[in-house]
Parts: structure tokens; C-alpha cells; sequence
């Protein structure tokens, strides 16, 4: 049977893929598996068609998986494990975190990856980040200096590799004697009395040892 109809294929596939094909099939059917006009009737190459009937006895008439088979490039399971294991207890950011594989885990993983890697699997970023004020939100007011000398005492800690705070020099000296990454400080509000201590980790477990040491020697 030939008609003088033309029915555009790839306007069907961009509505629905399955009952594209299914159309050409029953076309196919009903003109006695003539392919050759199928194919001109559908605006498609005889390859299209026989990929058709391909899929049809395999089953599966949705389109196939663009992802590749084989990934050689693709970030193993175990290093991706390390990282959220890393991310979970540093709270490094991409960059840092790149680094830091680097140095201490002997594992090269550019920043950009572990992006993605991160971004993948944050249902498994464990930690809470700090609660950010709304615009417009007071902070309790407190006193600072009216306080008596080592009554209140401000902890903080500080990345101390600081690219845009430091030289080309400075860094390789830090990296040349090993200093450990964070400067842990606590400050006398009052007096100006301030004590200092490092660690390698942004962990919990240094900041609270920091703190318990802070304490017991006030």
C-alpha cells in the first residue's frame, strides 16, 4: 500500500520514543514488512527501521542507556568512600580536600571530581553546618570587656594555609617543616592573654581536647 502521506518520525520520538517506534511497527506490519517504504514514509533510513524490529525482540522498545558500559576514567567506589569518610570528619572544601588526599593519602583526585563526588552524595555528609542569621536577625548583645580577666575566653581556629593571605615563600616553608594545617587560639577578652596550639584535622575531637586543655589551665 503506498500513500502519498509523510509522517515525521523524529517529531513522534520527541513526544514519546516508545509509541514512535511502536507506529512504525504496525506501519511495518500492516504494508507487508516493506521496509524500503517504511522507511520513506517515516523520513528514517532503513538501518532505523531494522534497529526497530531489533528492539521489538529484544522486548524493550524505550531507548537504551546513553551511559557508557565501561568507564576507565571513572572514580573507584573505595575512593569515593574515602572522601565522604574525609569530608565527614575534615569539613574540608573541594580544593582543600583535594590537597589534602594528596599529601597525607597518597591519592591524586583533581578538585573538580570531587565536586561531583560530593555533590552525588550528600545524602552521606553527615555533619551540621552552623545556623546563619537571617538578614535583619539580632544576635544576643553581650558585654565583652566588662568581664574580669579570664571570666570569658573566645576559641577559635584558623586555616593557616591562606593563599591569598600568604606568599609563594611562606607556603613552601610550611609545607617544607611539615606545620600542621589549623591554628587553634584561645583569647582573654580582657587581658589580650592569648594561647595558641595546631593540629593536622578539623575535627571534633581536636577542638574538644583544645578546649578541655584551655580550661584546665585556667
Amino acid at each position: 500500500m503506498k500513500t502519498g502521506i509523510l509522517i515525521s518520525y523524529k517529531e513522534l520520538r520527541k513526544i514519546n520514543p516508545e509509541a514512535a517506534r511502536l507506529a512504525v511497527l504496525e506501519y511495518l506490519r500492516a504494508n507487508e514488512l516493506n521496509i524500503s517504504e517504511t522507511a520513506k514514509i517515516f523520513g528514517i533510513n532503513r538501518p532505523v527501521v531494522y534497529d526497530i524490529l531489533k528492539k521489538e525482540k529484544e522486548g524493550d522498545l524505550s531507548d537504551r542507556s546513553k551511559a557508557p558500559k565501561i568507564s576507565p576514567s571513572k572514580t573507584s567506589q573505595a575512593v569515593e568512600d574515602k572522601v565522604i569518610e574525609l569530608k565527614n570528619r575534615t569539613r574540608l572544601g573541594a580544593k582543600r580536600l583535594s590537597k589534602y588526599l594528596l599529601k597525607y593519602e597518597n591519592t591524586s583526585v583533581p578538585y573538580g571530581t570531587l565536586r561531583h563526588i560530593l555533590r552525588r552524595n550528600k545524602d552521606q555528609i553527615k555533619y551540621q553546618r552552623h545556623r546563619r542569621f537571617k538578614h535583619g536577625e539580632k544576635r544576643e548583645f553581650i558585654d565583652w570587656y566588662s568581664a574580669k580577666p579570664f571570666e570569658v575566653v573566645q576559641v577559635d581556629i584558623k586555616h593557616i594555609r591562606d593563599q591569598k593571605a600568604l606568599s609563594k615563600e611562606q607556603l613552601i616553608h610550611l609545607d617544607k617543616y611539615d606545620i600542621p594545617n589549623y591554628q587553634w587560639g584561645a583569647l582573654d577578652v580582657n587581658s589580650r592573654f592569648k594561647m595558641v596550639g595546631y593540629s593536622r584535622e578539623k575535627t571534633w575531637t581536636n577542638g574538644l581536647t583544645w578546649y578541655l586543655w584551655v580550661i584546665s589551665f585556667l
